[in-house]
Parts: C-alpha cells; sequence; structure tokens
C-alpha cells in the first residue's frame, strides 16, 4: 500500500515561504512513495471572476512568472504528482469561458503551467481505498468529515484552509471512514489573503500523510515571525 504525501493548497505564488523544505522533511521522514497534490497549486488573483482585483497588488504577468517559477521547483523534486482539480486553477479557464471563448481554444492544465506530463490533473482521485478531493461545496469545522459521510468513504480534502486534521465516524455497518483536511500553506499576511483578516479561524498550516489508508495530519510549527521552527511532529 502507498505513503501518501499530501501537498495543501499552495496558492503560489503567495504560498509560505518554507513551503518546499517543509514538505520535503515530511516527504523524507515518513517515506512518502504517492504524492497528490489536493488543488490550488497557483493562486491566480488577477484572474478572479468573483473578485476585483487588488490595485495595489501586482499584475497578472508578474504574478504568472514568478507562480511558475514555484512550480518549476516543484517538478524538479516530485516530478510526478497527481493533482485534484480546483477552483483557483481553473480560474483561467472560467475567464475564458465567461468570455465565450471555446473550449477547443484553450490550453491544458501542464500547457499553460508547464508541467511534465507525469504532473495529472483530475476532479479526484483514489489511493487504498481513500478519495482525495480539492473541497468545494464543503464548508466549517467539519467539512472533512462531512466529506466522509457524503462520498460514504474516507476523505482527504483542502479548500478550507482553517480547520485542519482528521475526524473519524463509524457507521451501522462498522466501516470505520475518516475526513482529512490538510489545511493549507499559504503567506497569511500577503494582500491576496487580506479578504481573511477579520476571520475568527485563522489558516492552519500543515499538510497530510496517509499511510497504508491510515491518515496523518502534520503542522507546520512556526515561531513569533511566522518562519517554519525545523521541526517535524
Amino acid at each position: 500500500m502507498a505513503r501518501v504525501l499530501v501537498q495543501p493548497d499552495l496558492q503560489a505564488p503567495f504560498h509560505h515561504i518554507d513551503s518546499i523544505p517543509f514538505l520535503l522533511s515530511v516527504s523524507d521522514k515518513y517515506k512518502c512513495n504517492d504524492f497528490v497534490n489536493i488543488g490550488d497549486e497557483v493562486d491566480f488573483s488577477t484572474l478572479s471572476v468573483s473578485h476585483v482585483p487588488d490595485p495595489d497588488g501586482i499584475g497578472f504577468k508578474e504574478e504568472f512568472n514568478q507562480a511558475l517559477n514555484f512550480m518549476k521547483e516543484l517538478y524538479k523534486i516530485w516530478p510526478r504528482m497527481k493533482i485534484c482539480v480546483s477552483n483557483h486553477t481553473i480560474r483561467p479557464i472560467k475567464k475564458a469561458l465567461y468570455a465565450g471563448v471555446p473550449s477547443v481554444f484553450l490550453k491544458t492544465y501542464q500547457e499553460f503551467l508547464g508541467a511534465p506530463q507525469t504532473w495529472v490533473w483530475r476532479d479526484e482521485w483514489e489511493i487504498d481505498g481513500v478519495r482525495y478531493i480539492h473541497g468545494e461545496g464543503l464548508a466549517g469545522q467539519m467539512g472533512h468529515i462531512r466529506g466522509a459521510e457524503k462520498s460514504r468513504n474516507s476523505v482527504v480534502i483542502g479548500h478550507l484552509h482553517a480547520f485542519g486534521g482528521i475526524n473519524y465516524l463509524n457507521n451501522y455497518k462498522g466501516d470505520l471512514l475518516f475526513g482529512m483536511n490538510v489545511g493549507c500553506l499559504i503567506d497569511e499576511k500577503s494582500y491576496a489573503f487580506k479578504y481573511g483578516k477579520h476571520f475568527l479561524h485563522k489558516p492552519t498550516l500543515g499538510c497530510g500523510v496517509v499511510i497504508d489508508g491510515v491518515p496523518f495530519f502534520i503542522p507546520m510549527l512556526v515561531n513569533s515571525k511566522g518562519r517554519w521552527t525545523g521541526k517535524i511532529p
């Protein structure tokens, strides 16, 4: 069975500065041999169709180039990746749709992110009986366990940023299921996340590991300056 590293929402180029060394250390410690990115690997804040781009932020070209440079680092370290289609990465496609551009003229995720063919995007993945989805349509503190209830299957999600962790449920058949929210690895202080300034629940920094179908949430421990301490629980 697999030892899966689950990368959370990174939303490059607004990712946490220590994202890559943290993920590498977790992968090494738990000897991961399969890799899932839960989605929102890039942000595309300037392409949002529901929010007005921050006039004080960087323009699309600069945001895209910074995000692409980060993604190229990921490609080198993890040449194979299963990625969940997500609401941020799909923004260019939605933008084209609203502009009336037929899909025949659009590039694939691999093409516009310059990714290797071994990076594969799907709506969901299943490994060792565990379902991996981005998490759209789920909300709140118990969103991950509600995902398991609705799926009737153990589920790993991202998307929510807050409430990283694991909950279990046992149904009437005696099936023990879990829901895991892998949190995120964003730079909370970036202007891209100003919308959350007054949220009571702040982002949960961390990632997930699933070993032989058993989940582990790995929090990123940070110091007073918000930098990773270098320790893996």
